[in-house]
């Protein structure tokens, strides 16, 4: 029997900061960074 985690896709997405090394799980949580540590509109 197979381990159901072996059928499942497990592919989490990661939003890479072009300013600074910093990787965020979610677009607005990328967004949110900008504005707040880079000062971007």
């Amino acid at each position: 029997m197979k381990n159901s985690d072996e059928n499942s896709t497990n592919v989490k997405a990661s939003f890479p900061c072009d300013k600074c090394d910093q990787t965020f799980g979610s677009r607005q949580e990328l967004k949110e960074h900008g504005r707040s540590a880079h000062q971007l509109l």
